[in-house]
């Protein structure tokens, strides 16, 4: 979990809209979440199994994970703001 935080943490220094865009994958999923009628209690441990998910995905592929989450916003349809 160190070098997870570590590369997001460099990833988010030269990309500054990086939390906007983790912001909004969280929401979409939480979204998605209500929609399905996911018990709220279950949304925390959800979306955190779905982040470590994703970043071992990322690290085995040599992305950064910070990385592959913001192309993972953008697929859902985030802008950069202007």
């Amino acid at each position: 979990m160190a070098a997870i935080r570590s590369q997001a943490q460099q990833y988010a220094q030269t990309n500054p809209d990086y939390e906007n865009a983790f912001n909004f994958v969280q929401e979409r999923r939480t979204k998605e979440f209500e929609l399905y009628g996911v018990p709220q209690e279950q949304w925390g441990p959800t979306l955190e199994s779905e982040s470590v998910q994703l970043a071992r995905i990322a690290m085995q592929q040599g992305k950064n994970p910070a990385e592959m989450l913001y192309q993972l916003a953008q697929q859902w349809g985030y802008k950069q703001p202007a």
